[in-house]
């Protein structure tokens, strides 16, 4: 919630105050109780508010309670401003975007209620830490970048990336903060008007600081910046006054974090400096063109993939690689797609992969390598139908355009499809309101109860399943056929690093049900 006309903190310049200290003086609000939350503890304050450790009364869970600070609460602009925070964010409905609960006003006081996230922010492991590994780096950019592409998809800019905003579960989960100067570009009735500067000037594009015009590029630029950030411990540009730092921005060059930091591969250069350039043009220009560059930093990070090799994959393969790879004319295929996939998801199927031979296949769509595509073909001479997963490792653009993919799974569909579906689940699937007669299945035991229990605690929140264990007492082991039905019945969503999604039915008939149902284990 900071704009320019405001003092920015900067780690690395006394000319600005800091971090850690209040841009106003508010009443502190713990202990009051406020649209059914109960404050607990103030833990953040900003220019425009004060955010608190909270607990939903009703549904016994801890949320993240954000107040507009009394002195604004007058001020049409800035009320629209917090109110449009809570407009765009609640349109993300996202793992790596904090999630938006609920917002209104209550006597003269405006909040927001979000999901509450318990590992602080980026930034602050960056303050004690004085900057993070490459491998640590670039899985938090992957991650924002996943985010980002949800707010792509709904025209949002965020408009105020920095390490600040990226927060972080105790489990390592990036999620996107703070949606105060978020702008949704298909509207023409933005609250800021056309020339106005907002964001932060450490992490703002060129065309931010010049009051252009603004789309995902920009959001682009300002994690490139967060990038360098954390590879480096420090901000790419400084100055004594607001001013120099954007004028820095426009015209500077580009520092290489590599050459600041000798403990960044030398291949991390080119795409931060890239992601930062100064024109939008010479940007990634989307977060799908993006993501595949981060991926192969992440493989030389992590010790799968050497930098000569990340160099050479992006580019026309050596013609022996052709003698490598069985032709599969186009006339054969019968589907040929690329997944968007999960970075967990990309990385195990990457580890499957065995040498460097595999299919050309005959295709004028060419996704970058990396990428994991979804086949479906019919060998010459036979009439089975085989669907495949795959890795495309190169592109070849001469007379015979197509891709070189390593499969590393085909079989007879349909088993290889839903197989692939599987291991790739981009987005968990729809979610449908659990039967009354299955819910009921889950009252008939004590264990049952009480994780039905838990999940009205915790409903909406992503938990750790070590986490839901060590609540309830029991084993791992034991737990794991407990949760089954609870997922059959539509009541969690399991993600593949062991995180899962609490769902709690929105029927309110439903919900008094199921709490008369095991009223006798102690939920009320």
């Amino acid at each position: 919630m900071n704009n320019v006309s405001g003092n920015m903190p900067s780690p690395s310049s006394s000319a600005f105050p800091s971090r850690d200290r209040g841009l106003f003086t508010a009443e502190d609000l713990s202990g009051q109780e406020i649209a059914s939350c109960r404050l607990v503890q103030k833990i953040g304050q900003g220019a425009m508010g004060a955010v608190y450790l909270a607990e939903q009364i009703k549904l016994r869970r801890q949320v993240a309670f954000k107040v507009l600070d009394p002195k604004f609460s007058r001020d049409l602009t800035y009320i629209e401003r917090f109110e449009r925070e809570a407009q765009a964010a609640a349109r993300l409905v996202h793992y790596n975007v904090v999630q938006v609960f609920d917002y209104g006003r209550s006597g003269d006081l405006y909040y927001i209620v979000n999901e509450y996230v318990d590992g602080g922010s980026v930034q602050q492991r960056i303050d004690a830490e004085g900057g993070l590994s490459p491998l640590v780096a670039v899985d938090f950019v992957i991650q924002a970048c996943h985010g980002l592409a949800a707010a792509e998809e709904h025209h949002i800019v965020h408009r105020d990336i920095k390490p600040e905003n990226l927060m972080l579960t105790k489990s390592g989960v990036i999620k996107i903060a703070d949606f105060g100067l978020a702008k949704v570009v298909t509207d023409d009735a933005a609250v800021t008007q056309s020339g106005m500067i907002v964001g932060t000037p450490f992490y703002m594009s060129p065309e931010q600081a010049k009051g252009l015009p603004l789309d995902i590029r920009s959001d682009i630029y300002s994690l490139g910046v967060s990038f360098y950030h954390m590879l480096t411990g420090q901000l790419p540009f400084d100055a004594d006054s607001v001013i120099g730092v954007l004028l820095k921005q426009i015209s500077a060059e580009r520092p290489d974090p590599s050459l600041v930091n000798p403990a960044v591969p030398a291949a991390f250069g080119p795409v931060v400096m890239r992601m930062m350039a100064r024109t939008p043009e010479e940007r990634f220009q989307s977060t799908k063109e993006l993501l595949p560059a981060l991926e192969r930093l992440r493989a030389i990070a992590s010790g799968k993939m050497a930098a000569e090799e990340m160099a050479t994959t992006a580019v026309m393969p050596p013609g022996d690689r052709f003698a490598r790879y069985k032709i599969l004319p186009g006339n054969c295929i019968t589907r040929f797609e690329r997944r968007e996939v999960k970075p967990e998801a990309a990385a195990r199927l990457a580890s499957l992969l065995k040498g460097d031979a595999g299919v050309f296949i005959e295709t004028t769509s060419s996704p970058p390598p990396g990428s994991v595509v979804e086949v479906r073909f019919r060998p010459p001479g036979r009439e089975e139908e085989i669907a495949a997963l795959g890795i495309v490792r190169w592109t070849h653009s001469g007379e015979r355009p197509g891709v070189g993919v390593t499969f590393v799974k085909a079989s007879a569909a349909p088993a290889a499809a839903e197989s692939s579906r599987r291991l790739t689940a981009a987005t968990p699937p729809a979610v449908r309101p659990p039967p009354a007669e299955m819910v009921r299945m889950l009252t008939q035991s004590p264990l049952h109860c009480r994780l039905l229990r838990y999940a009205y605690a915790n409903a909406g929140q992503s938990v750790d399943q070590i986490k839901i264990a060590g609540a309830l007492g029991v084993s791992q082991r034991l737990l794991a056929p407990t949760m089954q039905p609870f997922e059959l019945a539509g009541m969690l969503r399991r993600h593949s690093n062991g995180i899962i999604d609490l769902i709690w039915p929105e029927d309110e008939a439903l919900q008094r049900e199921i709490i008369g149902w095991v009223s006798k284990y102690g939920l009320k």
